[in-house]
């Protein structure tokens, strides 16, 4: 099946693979009913693949245009990472 061919209203799709860097510290004090608190430090220096499936609509007006998208993003080693992302951009036509 295809899209109608409308030249100003192009709707695409598009899976994009690549990373995403955590380098992270932070501080937690932890505190119990008997006991002097404890400071517990953490430093995070982590690499994990990324997964993005996207769809939308990049709406032309003459060479200059504005895609729309929104997608799931999967941070395929971390739990409970997923993330929907929605972009605005500005694109030009050569």
């Amino acid at each position: 099946m295809r899209a109608p061919q409308i030249e100003w209203f192009v709707p695409f799709g598009q899976v994009l693979f690549g990373g995403e860097r955590d380098t992270s510290t932070h501080d937690r004090i932890l505190t119990f009913r008997t006991g002097a608190p404890s400071l517990i430090h953490r430093d995070a220096d982590t690499s994990n693949p990324v997964l993005g499936l996207d769809r939308g609509v990049s709406i032309m007006a003459g060479p200059i245009g504005v895609p729309v998208s929104a997608g799931y993003v999967r941070f395929l080693r971390r739990a409970d990472a997923d993330a929907l992302r929605v972009n605005l951009a500005a694109a030009v036509r050569f």
